[in-house]
């Protein structure tokens, strides 16, 4: 008997750190963590998103461990690893950040079917390589 595929969603990096002020979007993503952990829809994000939350902590004078760093214990990490660095240096998508890019590749490489983000670039980017967006 076959196994039916774990579909995994990216959660980009603005999701995340629109959290950290504003409490309308620190409850969605919440309520995506418990739908993703009642549905077997494992999270994913980049080890960069951890550093890009971290370092907005900081500039808004908020250190150690946070309700939204807690997240992260349900995520599964990708690595900046050589293999995502030459994915995300290769994507064809012209109008592309280069930390986009690394999330855009993190998520190809881990499988993800779908990226939740409020980045309209982003989003259209992740649209050109067949990615859907929440």
């Amino acid at each position: 008997m076959k196994s039916a595929r774990t579909m995994k969603t990216y959660v980009d990096t603005n999701v995340l750190v629109g959290s950290v002020t504003h409490a309308n979007i620190r409850a969605q993503l919440y309520a995506l963590a418990e739908i993703a952990a009642s549905s077997n829809t494992p999270l994913v994000t980049s080890e960069l998103t951890v550093v890009e939350l971290s370092r907005t902590l900081i500039r808004e004078g908020r250190s150690g461990i946070t309700p939204e760093l807690n997240l992260f214990a349900g995520c599964e990490l990708v690595a900046p690893r050589p293999l995502v660095l030459r994915l995300a240096s290769e994507l064809p998508v012209r109008h592309l950040k280069t930390l986009d890019s690394i999330h855009l590749a993190s998520a190809l490489i881990s499988g993800c079917k779908s990226v939740v983000t409020q980045d309209k670039q982003f989003a259209r980017a992740c649209h050109e390589v067949g990615l859907r967006t929440l």
